[in-house]
């Protein structure tokens, strides 16, 4: 009976979310239902002068709720997934995605550097690496309590952002 209700306030709250996400990408003839304001702000934040075209929930691979966003930033369309409490998991663009090679801190492009310093937050990277389908730059930052990996193209455009806490659950289990 418990695992009843509980699956009836997920699904309740799946639709109401639903119903939310179209409301807020404009969308007219809908309902408007509130989006907890974390993942409101969230979401605000990593599309930017975007345009938010849909935000629904899922799950993650272990089965968690969480909330997925889908964008349009700079004419790219974006998949962006949240925890609910707003933590970003991951925010990917739909682009090729090549083989990594490692490169020196020098050898990042300073338009490159700006893009990935507004990504992080200020916070120190390490790791760069370029792929050469077109120069694609990647580091891994520290931000708010989670390793995340950025990766930016040669013009300054973000195409992934992604948490990356197996790495930091290795750390701790090495320390």
């Amino acid at each position: 009976m418990k695992a009843n209700k509980c699956l009836g306030a997920l699904l309740c709250m799946v639709s109401a979310v639903a119903i939310a996400a179209v409301a807020w990408a404009g969308q007219s003839g809908t309902v408007t239902v509130e989006v907890p304001l974390e993942i409101k702000q969230a979401v605000d934040r990593e599309v930017g002068d975007g345009r938010v075209l849909g935000l629904s929930t899922g799950q993650d691979d272990d089965k968690n709720l969480i909330y997925i966003a889908h964008a349009e930033i700079g004419g790219w369309a974006y998949t962006i997934r949240f925890d609910l409490d707003g933590t970003l998991i991951d925010n990917e663009c739909d682009e090729p995605d090549p083989d990594p090679q490692k490169i020196s801190p020098q050898d990042i492009p300073a338009n490159v550097v700006t893009k990935l310093k507004a990504e992080s937050g200020g916070a120190a990277y390490t790791d760069p690496t370029r792929e050469d389908y077109q120069a694609v730059y990647g580091v891994r930052v520290r931000i708010g309590g989670h390793t995340y990996s950025v990766r930016v193209d040669n013009t300054g455009r973000l195409l992934s952002k992604e948490r990356d806490d197996e790495d930091q659950d290795q750390d701790k289990k090495s320390a």
